[in-house]
């Protein structure tokens, strides 16, 4: 579901773990949303966004901005 969760993590130089800390999340749900094993609820998907700057829309691949 999260189509540029690794993308927008790697490119500001995080592991898993730093981005769970980060957003009060463990490494391993961060690596489950990224191979899409598991699916977050709005508020950590607000949280995501804020945290890179970008729209709920482009985390979940609806928009390429």
């Amino acid at each position: 579901m999260l189509k540029n969760l690794r993308e927008l993590r790697r490119k500001c130089g995080m592991t898993q773990k730093e981005l769970g800390n980060v957003v009060g999340l463990t490494q391993q749900t961060i690596n489950k949303y990224e191979n899409g094993n598991a699916e977050p609820n709005i508020r950590t998907l607000i949280a995501l966004a804020d945290y890179f700057e970008t729209s709920v829309d482009y985390l979940i691949g609806r928009t390429s901005e």
